[in-house]
């Protein structure tokens, strides 16, 4: 890593960021299930459908990361970020479980074309020596989000809970208020190192 350049490292740097939370953004909807279902009433049956239904955006998301063909790679991570950013924030204000499904499908759809434009992004701009320790270490930081959401969430489920309740007042925003804390830290991350990165 030593004789990258200075934009490489920045790119490695953004990349990694970005993969790290996607990891932990994806393991986040694992972690807040149990209080999906107490909060918005489902049974077991409903709760299966509803994240089947939000797993379904991982497929949708083939024929946006095709996009990237058309407008360009750096266009649509973009717009990845910037949709991704907005249906947090759309989860959010989230009442009931069809909003809900509805903004975390289209919601992962951003999120799972974000990951493979950055893997593809690893693959075409550093050099073939380096190219694949490179996407190992990014890929690495994606495993790590995931651990740290594992191991972050169950110790701040207690704040989070009582931050939501005092600001709305409604049961059901715990949940989208936690995921929607890990990915504001995420989205501020991300817009600060692509300013920086020049390219």
């Amino acid at each position: 890593m030593s004789n990258l350049s200075s934009y490489h490292k920045r790119l490695f740097v953004f990349l990694s960021v970005a993969t790290f939370f996607e990891g932990y953004d994806f393991m986040a909807l694992s972690q807040v299930l149990p209080n999906i279902q107490s909060e918005m009433g489902l049974s077991e049956a409903a709760l299966g459908n509803l994240v089947g239904v939000i797993s379904a955006g991982t497929i949708v998301s083939y024929f946006l990361i095709r996009m990237a063909d058309k407008w360009g790679r750096r266009r649509v991570l973009t717009i990845t970020i910037l949709g991704y950013a907005l249906l947090t924030l759309m989860t959010a204000t989230s009442r009931g479980p069809v909003d809900f499904a509805i903004y975390q499908f289209t919601a992962r759809i951003f999120l799972i074309a974000e990951w493979a434009l950055c893997m593809v992004y690893a693959a075409e701009e550093f050099p073939a020596d380096q190219r694949g320790f490179v996407l190992g270490l990014i890929q690495a930081f994606n495993s790590l989000g995931s651990i740290t959401c594992a191991v972050v969430a169950p110790l701040t489920a207690g704040y989070t809970a009582g931050v939501a309740q005092r600001l709305s007042g409604r049961g059901h925003s715990t949940t989208t208020h936690r995921l929607r804390t890990s990915r504001n830290s995420r989205n501020e991350a991300l817009r600060g190192i692509a300013a920086s990165s020049g390219r």
